[in-house]
């Protein structure tokens, strides 16, 4: 069965399972045809190589501290780069456990300085556990889903970076269920979203839907083939350089997970990677980027039962290998829930606030190479 909240009071007070929590809970699955208990047939046109390695030198992770007017402590804030005013911006979140926010706060790393937006007209419900991408062709944050303590939703909005104003979506046709803890990451090729993913308070997804804003419409992709098992709270980035979509652990009503999958987009396939050697730890909660100043997706952190990690990790997709970063100095605490993104101005990871299951955080990070 899921974790409880008995064995979540040791990893974060019962606050880690945040959307996640329903003590008594069925172990449903969405989109079972597509389950991973379907046979190990080859699923994607990807060609993993088998090169070597390369070992890269140590990395630094430094604790910054902005000025301006900063957002307070929170778990489950999405973070999205918002490239044509050099920012980051920050939506929603638990705040320090007690309430769910829909404030938008942008983080300028040239001059270090966190701004409230304050965005006018009728925005989304206060929510954590949503997911948010960037797309470029109309300088917009578009957010789906989330949970505000009472309600999961399958809404879509965009926020106009330039107007700082929201507008709720009403895509037309079929659209993903509610849920929160799902994964959503922006595919250039097809200019669309592409989510993963979810959990709505009983039942599991593992479906795969794609968000096209030109024409306001989600598609339920159906990959052919085998696909991830039905979870929530996994971690998922976009591969620039092998045009593929990384996928690594979460959780659902009857384990952690420790794999770690490639979306191709083109072929519309799903493939388990099986890496060599060492992996990180099943978990879920964690986030991952990728960073293409050494083409590695970076996960860090995220927590299972009674544990809470810190540790940062490489994923090479051209020799299907994890590797622990060496790091010089210290690192972000333990924490799960926390906010990731890259940067692409510095060429250099970001991560904001999360949760060890006692302290809520609002510090700020950077991983620089």
């Amino acid at each position: 069965m899921r974790i409880t909240c008995r064995a979540l009071v040791s990893l974060i007070s019962c606050l880690l399972g945040l959307v996640l929590i329903v003590c008594a809970c069925s172990g449903e699955t969405g989109d079972a045809d597509a389950s991973s208990d379907a046979t190990d047939s080859a699923v994607s046109s990807t060609t993993l190589a088998t090169t070597t390695t390369t070992t890269l030198p140590p990395a630094t992770w430094e604790d910054i501290t902005p000025d301006g007017d900063p957002p307070g402590a929170s778990f489950g804030a999405s973070f999205t780069p918002a490239p044509t005013i050099g920012s980051l911006l920050l939506f929603g979140g638990w705040a320090g456990g007690t309430s769910y926010a829909n404030t938008v706060f942008s983080y300028d790393p040239a001059t270090n300085t966190w701004s409230d937006l304050t965005p006018t007209g009728v925005a989304p419900a206060p929510r954590a556990a949503h997911a948010s991408a960037y797309d470029p062709a109309t300088d917009r944050m578009i957010i789906f889903g989330g949970y505000d303590g009472t309600s999961y939703y399958n809404d879509t909005w965009a926020f106009d970076i330039a107007a700082k104003t929201w507008a709720n979506l009403h895509p037309s046709g079929s659209v993903p269920a509610s849920r929160g803890g799902h994964s959503f990451v922006y595919d250039p090729a097809s200019k669309t979203m592409i989510l993963f993913g979810g959990w709505n308070g009983r039942t599991e997804y593992n479906d795969t839907w794609a968000y096209d804003l030109a024409e306001n419409t989600w598609t339920n992709l159906r990959p052919s083939g085998r696909a991830p098992a039905a979870r929530d709270s996994q971690a998922m980035a976009y591969d620039a350089e092998n045009k593929v979509i990384i996928l690594f652990g979460g959780w659902s009503a009857t384990k952690e997970y420790d794999d770690t999958w490639a979306y191709d987009p083109a072929a519309n396939t799903w493939v388990e990677l099986n890496p060599a050697g060492e992996s990180p730890t099943a978990r879920a909660h964690q986030q991952m980027v990728y960073d293409p100043t050494v083409e590695k997706t970076v996960l860090f952190g995220g927590g299972r039962s009674t544990t809470v990690f810190n540790d940062t990790w490489n994923y090479d997709f051209a020799s299907n290998s994890w590797t622990p970063v060496t790091l010089t100095g210290d690192a972000p605490s333990a924490r799960t829930g926390y906010a990731l993104a890259y940067y692409a101005a510095d060429r250099k990871v970001l991560l904001f606030g999360g949760s060890n299951g006692i302290d809520f955080y609002s510090d700020i990070w950077t991983l620089y190479r």
